[in-house]
């Protein structure tokens, strides 16, 4: 959705440039979510993997928070 409809859509909301806005904010936060996951996934050791868990559901918060955010503006 980030990467193909989801700027179809964010322009059809009302407040379209605070909704663009919000949409271009969930990128980053993503992008460091999949990297944290794969450092979890490889992780030699507990400590490392419990440590990018926990930045995982660290961003999941985040995106979370900017989805609801958009749907407000739905």
């Amino acid at each position: 959705w980030l990467y193909g409809e989801g700027a179809n859509e964010i322009a059809t909301l009302q407040q379209s440039s605070t909704a663009q806005n919000i949409f271009d904010s969930l990128f980053e936060p993503h992008e460091q979510f999949h990297l944290a996951s794969k450092q979890a996934l490889e992780a030699s050791d507990e400590q490392t993997a419990k440590t990018a868990i926990t930045e995982m559901y660290k961003l999941s918060h985040i995106i979370t928070q900017k989805l609801l955010a958009l749907d407000v503006l739905n």
